[in-house]
């Protein structure tokens, strides 16, 4: 079993016991994801109406 697979198992198990539910947990290799799905993207309100 690769070191990251046994990552993911552990890390699924821990949150699993904390949160009472069992999570998918998914990692990949470093720098194996494009730079934009790891950065926030910005949000812009286009309804127009003013709140404030």
């Amino acid at each position: 079993m690769s070191a990251l697979k046994k990552l993911q198992d552990r890390i699924a198990g821990l949150l699993r016991d904390e949160l009472l539910i069992t999570p998918k947990v998914e990692l990949v290799e470093a720098k194996s994801l494009p730079q934009s799905e790891g950065q926030a993207q910005r949000v812009q309100d286009l309804c127009g109406e003013s709140y404030g």
